[in-house]
């Protein structure tokens, strides 16, 4: 993240940024990491059911197939499924999951193709030594395979089709370096700059052309084979500039994630998104159900993102500006720009022309604040001519731009002139337009962010503390989140916290600048060396200002976390009582309060108080099924950690009675049922728990997790028939992969 100038750093620059992102909401569109090995993790493949996940791993010191699961209750490490010195890359996953294509080197060092049993670990070179072979994809049916073949006098590669049965092989494009096929019979590849969408059946296509240097490479479509349906996404990486300055856009420049939102039943793709920020190497997408895989090059670990929860944040403008407002305020400058990016893809077309200056202006001063200056003025550009209102605005952003591109690389006293003579040309530009003001509180907003930027605060102040005396009451918070800034460099806290609390009031808590400016409050208010001491400051917030519920509860749920930092949990759950039962908060503070609260009573063992409090918890999810089962698997766990607890103090046959009431309660869950026959097992009653299970499965013959139970219970024999358990699982999991 790069941040330029002292105005344009507010959190970063109070050193405040650690404290305030562990109180920050969680977000939807964040994204998860999945691996977090100090060796490089890349190359993800997912198993349709998404509950597998296969990738190349240098943790055992050469290019190896690790796969692990992602099931959320299981506990186990990845396995390494090759062990060759030689590089083994490239993995694709067949549906459930079973089954491996990938590269190795081992036995032609340009690279052959593999097959893997996963379960039974036998293996089958599947291409010759005659060509460099890459990018296995399963075909439709999985009865045979699709890669890339390369030839390497001619420096070009095909896309071709390969049967197990016959080993009969079949050109399908004639020029690619990487695609990726789904369950419909869909092809999306790569000539190296613009991604093509082929249909392998009627052989027709859609090109997506792009302008100037962009590549996009590494595409990615969702293997389920599901009927198609509307906007399905085409996923790919893209690399947009030159980063490392070499005069070329290469795969040796910075990349990151997009995606084509893409409805078969249009001509032309309808939504187009930026899913991952700027100033990154994001490659190797992979797309499995409602998660997007991905590998960051920089951290070295494979991530995914939800995309239905990414989407959410674009259900609205108002929304998503209140996000990308959010990140902004808080020095996430990338990730505000990503937002300001979608939103000019795909929400801004209909808008009026005036709504649509506006924003660009907001992007423009966005990437002002990165320092992207070419960029800004791209943004300002088309609007520097025009007269009236929109006209003036864009002539101030410009000069206010100009003036900090200049300034780099310059002496301080230099500096000082350039934005002397800038805020006179912008002060000249509010003066012509005294009756709008819009223009006339802009300039004195501008003039005083630049000789914040000459880190003259005073003079800053002289200027900003007239915006107060205007009638329009945006450019009025406009002002007072720049005040913010001065009186911070000055050191006055007490004013800092004072200019936002008169945003809250002068806009109302629920507003979208009173949301900032109650985030802002928080944040600024922890003012001590210790937890103890921001405790006692946080506390004085909520006395001065006892009208304000909202600011209460957002500052008591910070409480409540610094509480449980320093290990007074009884203290950190009396704090969020009182949030919990208040009348009319927004959801998402009391969802975050049961949340904090059922995480504590689980890490102190009080299991049945944290089963009632995500019982409570799933009266706020409303129709988000994703939060519900989630929800309910919390509830779950607690249950059977519960049991579990009473099993380790003595009280086994309690513990038994526990965990078979849970599985009437609940017989899909797998986390029980295994509890459930362990302790049978340790009350010495085996046969019992056996004959249990098999009678449930013959009254219930498609039931998976009753079979699962069944030969979990059959394993416990002395010896145990492990031909038979081995089946009776494999007939599980054909039911329910996700087992």
């Amino acid at each position: 993240m790069k941040i330029h100038g002292a105005v344009w750093g507010f959190i970063a620059l109070t050193g405040l940024a650690g404290v305030f992102y562990s109180s920050l909401p969680a977000l939807a569109g964040t994204p998860e990491r999945l691996t977090t090995h100090p060796a490089l993790d890349y190359q993800p493949s997912v198993s349709i059911d998404g509950q597998t996940l296969a990738f190349v791993s240098t943790r055992s010191g050469s290019l190896d197939i690790w796969v692990q699961t992602l099931r959320s209750s299981a506990l186990t490490l990845p396995r390494q499924m090759t062990t060759h010195p030689a590089s083994d890359q490239e993995p694709a996953l067949n549906r459930d999951g079973t089954r491996l294509l990938y590269v190795s080197h081992k036995s032609d060092p340009r690279g052959d193709v593999y097959l893997l049993d996963l379960i039974t670990r036998e293996e089958q070179r599947l291409t010759d030594l005659t060509s460099a072979d890459a990018a296995p994809q399963w075909d439709q049916d999985e009865q045979g395979f699709l890669y890339l073949k390369s030839d390497p006098l001619q420096n070009t590669s095909a896309i071709y089709r390969k049967s197990f049965a016959n080993q009969s092989e079949e050109l399908v494009v004639p020029q690619a370096i990487s695609f990726s096929v789904n369950g419909q019979g869909q092809l999306l590849y790569s000539d190296g700059t613009n991604l093509t969408l082929l249909n392998l059946q009627d052989k027709s296509s859609t090109a997506f052309d792009q302008d100037g240097n962009i590549m996009d490479l590494w595409p990615a479509l969702d293997h389920n084979p599901a009927e198609l349906s509307t906007n399905r996404p085409l996923v790919f990486s893209r690399y947009e500039q030159d980063t490392n300055g070499d005069g070329l856009v290469d795969t040796d420049d910075e990349s990151s994630i997009w995606m084509r939102q893409w409805d078969p039943q249009q001509p032309e793709p309808q939504k187009l998104y930026r899913m991952t920020p700027a100033h990154q190497f994001h490659i190797y997408p992979a797309v499995s159900g409602d998660f997007l895989y991905y590998s960051d090059l920089k951290a070295g670990d494979i991530f995914r993102i939800d995309i239905p929860a990414f989407l959410n944040d674009y259900v609205s403008l108002d929304h998503a500006k209140t996000l990308a407002a959010f990140y902004r305020d808080h020095g996430q400058l990338d990730q505000a720009l990503l937002v300001l990016g979608n939103i000019s893809h795909n929400l801004m077309a209909q808008q009026p022309p005036n709504a649509r200056a506006e924003f660009d202006f907001s992007l423009s001063e966005t990437q002002t604040q990165e320092g992207n200056f070419l960029a800004a003025r791209q943004s300002l550009e088309p609007y520097t001519h025009q007269s009236g209102r929109i006209g003036a605005l864009a002539r101030i952003q410009t000069i206010s731009l100009g003036v900090q591109e200049q300034a780099r690389g310059i002496s301080s006293a230099a500096r000082r002139r350039l934005v002397t003579s800038g805020a006179s040309e912008i002060l000249t530009i509010g003066q012509e337009h005294r009756d709008l003001d819009e223009v006339y509180g802009q300039a004195l907003i501008e003039a005083g962010r630049l000789y914040l930027f000459a880190d003259d605060p005073l003079t800053a102040l002289e200027y900003l503390v007239k915006v107060e005396d205007l009638q329009d009451k945006e450019i009025r918070a406009k002002g007072l989140f720049t005040r913010g800034e001065a009186y911070r460099i000055l050191g006055d806290a007490p004013n800092v916290i004072r200019v936002f609390v008169d945003v809250i009031q002068l806009f109302g808590e629920r507003s979208s600048w009173g949301k900032r400016a109650i985030q802002q409050v928080v944040a600024l208010s922890q003012q001590g060396e210790t937890n103890r001491e921001r405790i006692t400051a946080l506390n004085n917030i909520i006395t001065l200002h006892p009208d304000l519920p909202v600011l209460i509860a957002t500052t008591r749920l910070t409480i409540a976390d610094l509480y449980h930092e320093q290990g007074e949990q009884l203290s950190a759950l009396e704090t969020l009582d009182f949030v919990i039962p208040v009348p009319d908060l927004p959801n998402e503070l009391v969802i975050q309060a049961y949340r904090k609260k059922g995480a504590i009573l689980s890490k102190s063992e009080r299991y049945q108080e944290a089963a009632d409090t995500y019982a409570a918890l799933s009266q706020f999810t409303g129709e988000n099924q994703t939060e519900l089962e989630g929800t309910r698997n919390l509830l779950i766990l607690q249950l059977v950690k519960k049991a579990l607890k009473d099993r380790k103090v003595g009280e086994t046959r309690i513990a038994a009675k526990s965990l078979k009431h849970l599985i009437d309660q609940y017989p899909d869950s797998v986390e029980a049922h295994r509890a459930y026959i362990e302790t049978k097992v340790m009350l010495k009653d085996t046969t019992e728990v056996q004959t249990w299970y098999t009678d449930l499965v013959k009254a219930h013959p498609d039931h998976a997790v009753y079979q699962y139970g069944q030969a979990l219970a059959l394993s416990y024999t002395e010896p145990p028939d492990l031909p038979l358990v081995i089946k009776l699982l494999q007939r599980a999991m054909k039911k329910d992969p996700a087992l």
